[in-house]
């Protein structure tokens, strides 16, 4: 049952390479595509790297390895900080 209903739900969609940059190399990344949803998946290193995207081109991806996720964290938090403000 499980199967058919996977079977399903992929009957409009299609299996295809696509080449990612990964830190400057590219990398086949095997990707399902149905209209304007898309996943792609590769192993980088000895990660399962999973990307998904809805209205954009996989081809604009570029992916970098971050070290310092600090920034990424306070830009977070200004920015629902801001959201809440909004909403008072």
């Amino acid at each position: 049952m499980d199967r058919r209903i996977d079977e399903r739900l992929t009957e409009g969609a299609h299996w295809s390479k696509a080449s990612i940059p990964v830190d400057g190399h590219r990398i086949d990344f095997d990707r399902l595509e149905e209209a304007d949803d898309w996943v792609a998946r590769a192993v980088v290193g000895d990660l399962v790297v999973t990307i998904e995207g809805h209205r954009f081109d996989v081809e604009s991806v570029r992916l970098v390895t971050v070290d310092d996720v600090e920034p990424y964290i306070e830009g977070s938090r200004r920015f629902f900080q801001e959201e809440r403000r909004r909403d008072e």
